[in-house]
């Protein structure tokens, strides 16, 4: 009776490192990476190992059950156990890079489409994270709620404003806009204003009351 219980703590310590290597993953902020490449690598760490522990788990599983089977049963379960190491390492995988990686970079993306200093910075950015966003790695951060795509339709809105000349939320230097009633550079009260969308639109600066 040991060999069962060995697959079930196995499975418990996977879940827990899964968990935690996650949630570390998380919390790291994409522009803060470089000082936090040892919280990335412990959760990393957490991650491999958890979804080792739990695939290892799994496997003595599946091989208590064949040498418990009927003979005849075997290898219908030999069949399950191969499909089992092929499809939970994928889905590990994919689960592990989409949400631990691969949406940070294009949360990047989109908040540069809303606040690169250059019209074709923000333009270039939006692009890329767009293209990002029609890739299969973004449909589980979205159905999670992560919400990505909401930062990149943000940017698409200021863009299009910039292109009938109205001002975006993030002013752009060398580009004269309207915000509201109020005209970028000439009606600005202070040195960097924005134009948050509020009724009515108008120059505001960093300590005024939104």
């Amino acid at each position: 009776m040991v060999l069962p219980r060995m697959p079930r703590r196995l499975a418990g310590v996977g879940l827990v490192g899964l968990a935690l290597g996650g949630l570390l993953l998380l919390l790291i902020d994409e522009g803060t990476l470089p000082r936090s490449r040892g919280m990335a690598r412990v959760g990393g760490l957490l991650l491999g190992g958890g979804a080792a522990a739990s695939l290892g788990g799994l496997v003595l599983f599946v091989r208590a059950r064949i040498a418990a089977a009927p003979a005849g049963a075997r290898p219908r379960l030999r069949r399950l156990a191969l499909a089992l190491a092929l499809v939970v390492p994928a889905g590990l995988a994919f689960s592990i890079y989409s949400l631990g990686f691969y949406w940070k970079v294009t949360t990047s993306s989109c908040w540069e489409a809303q606040y690169a200093p250059t019209l074709e910075e923000r333009r270039r950015a939006l692009e890329i994270g767009e293209a990002r966003l029609r890739s299969p790695f973004s449909w589980l951060p979205e159905l999670v709620g992560f919400n990505v795509s909401w930062s990149c339709e943000a940017a698409r809105l200021d863009l299009a404003r910039v292109d009938a000349g109205e001002c975006p939320f993030e002013l752009i230097a060398a580009i004269p806009c309207t915000c509201g009633a109020e005209r970028w550079p000439e009606d600005a009260r202070c040195e960097a204003p924005r134009c948050p969308q509020l009724d009515p639109p108008r120059l505001r600066c960093h300590d005024d009351d939104f």
